[in-house]
């Protein structure tokens, strides 16, 4: 039920859901083939499934809790930190990353209790310079809208500064003058689209009215509120053998990855917690007499319109009767993954320090693999990402294929020499050999350069991240046809 959450349920919802949710959160899913159930089988299946999946390096390591029964049942971690490096336990944190956003949302919902935030009042009322910057429609975007993904920011939008350096302690502020001064890509409260600029504004927000720094809030809030030992909030950072370290891929090889996230997107991804810390946060949403909400604004978390979608920080499905809650996150270098379902007093933990790459087989499908087990289900093959591999495929034949091309052209040059257009010759017979062509290379170059991974909701910038391979591959493609767009012009005889 809750593994057809991206793929039916948001389908629903119009191309711009489903399509962020493949880039950004999610990754395609199938239906649970029962209850979902944690049992001696269970634990037995899932600890076969994640020791193979560290053989075959699908990651490092990864760390796993399961909870029945209002308590955390199994807690195991596998592989190791690092390469070489300590063994994971269930008590190594790694970063969350878009799980970081029921944090903050559950951070925002404790103001509403207190009466400090009103949820439909719009963002201006709490900033009060944003409507000086603020382009057509803002005033309109509530609270509400930013918690739920309505605010009319795009999937793109959100991620423009997926890759900022920025650790200002005004960091936050300045994302959000940069919001204010964007044009919104639809009407606030219209449709869900998956931003993360929504949870940076959020967390400007938290900044504004408590007066603190987002890290700040949230270790006072939830991490010390809970007691959680192996938590913390970006900037703060750890060196020791208990956090883990990211690793992305590069082709099929796992490589380190050192660089820095920002305290930009600290409020949609800077949060760290172990499997067994997260698990203690879903056991209070699932509490009946939480610590970190009230009942009533806890059980607002859960209210959808209809019987899937996206409401204060958690995906919600209400089919078949059964309320299942969930959020997968992705850093560059990181993969995780929690759900809970509250009826069964259920929920589960994966977090991994690898990510998914461009042509390496799928982290996500080994992670939701674990939900496979859950439901009575064969755990899923990993897959590499075809249209990933087939585009991949393609940038390599297309500059090999430029390259070839190029040298023979050279080649002709040399023995026959250049004859140079004259303004005369400046016909259209030379328009359309040297120049038409050139401009149709140009034009490819551009699409590849600033508009292909925008379709997919990133920049590439943030693609040279995320999925090395294919950046390079990009950039070396595009690169390769405005070389010979330019070369042309001058080798080509226009006789």
């Amino acid at each position: 039920m809750l593994q057809r959450l991206m793929v039916a349920g948001f389908r629903r919802l119009g191309k711009p859901v489903l399509l962020a949710f493949l880039t950004v959160v999610l990754s395609a899913g199938r239906a649970y083939s029962a209850a979902p159930e944690v049992n001696e089988k269970t634990i037995g299946a899932i600890n076969t499934h994640l020791e193979n999946a560290v053989a075959a390096g699908r990651f490092p390591g990864v760390s796993v809790a399961l909870i029945a029964d209002g308590d955390i049942k199994y807690a195991e971690g596998f592989g190791v930190t690092e390469m070489p490096g300590a063994a994971v336990t269930p008590d190594t944190s790694f970063f969350l990353g878009s799980v970081s956003k029921p944090i903050t949302a559950i951070a925002i919902l404790q103001l509403v209790d207190e009466g400090k935030i009103d949820l439909d009042a719009p963002l201006h009322q709490y900033i009060d310079w944003f409507l000086t910057l603020a382009t057509p429609g803002w005033d309109a975007v509530t609270v509400r809208d930013l918690l739920r993904h309505q605010s009319g920011l795009s999937t793109l939008q959100g991620n423009l500064n997926q890759i900022s350096l920025n650790q200002s302690p005004s960091a936050l502020y300045e994302a959000a003058r940069t919001y204010a001064c964007m044009n919104l890509a639809g009407l606030p409260g219209e449709r869900f689209v998956y931003s993360n600029a929504n949870y940076q504004l959020l967390g400007y927000l938290l900044e504004t009215v408590e007066s603190k720094p987002y890290d700040a809030i949230i270790t006072t809030r939830i991490i010390n509120r809970l007691g959680l030992k192996n938590s913390f909030v970006y900037p703060e950072s750890r060196s020791d053998e208990s956090v883990a370290k990211p690793h992305v891929f590069i082709f099929d090889r796992l490589q380190r990855n050192d660089r820095p996230i920002s305290r930009t997107i600290t409020p949609q991804a800077g949060v760290a917690m172990s499997a067994r810390d997260l698990s203690a946060v879903i056991l209070d949403l699932m509490a009946d007499n939480p610590r970190l909400l009230s009942p009533e604004i806890r059980d607002a978390m859960y209210e959808i319109d209809g019987d899937i979608g996206y409401s204060f920080g958690l995906m919600v499905d209400r089919r078949d009767g059964l309320l299942g809650l969930r959020h997968g996150g992705q850093n560059a270098g990181f993969k995780t993954e929690m759900g809970f379902f509250p009826d069964l007093q259920l929920g589960y933990v994966v977090l991994a320090n690898a990510s998914d790459g461009g042509v390496a087989k799928s982290v996500s499908d080994t992670l939701h693999g674990v939900t496979d087990i859950i439901s009575g289900a064969t755990p899923r093959k990993a897959e590499r990402p075809q249209l990933f591999v087939y585009f991949f495929g393609f940038l390599v034949a297309a500059s090999l294929g430029s390259w070839i091309y190029l040298g023979l052209l050279i080649k002709k040059h040399l023995k026959s020499g250049a004859e140079k257009p004259s303004r005369l010759r400046l016909n259209w017979r030379w328009t359309s050999r040297v120049l038409a062509p050139s401009t149709v290379l140009a034009g490819l170059s551009y699409g590849l350069l600033f508009k292909v991974t925008q379709t997919f909701g990133a920049p590439l910038s943030a693609a040279v991240v995320f999925k090395p391979e294919l950046g390079i591959a990009i950039y070396t493609a595009a690169l390769t046809f405005l070389a010979i767009a330019l070369i042309r012009l001058f080798l080509v005889r226009s006789g």
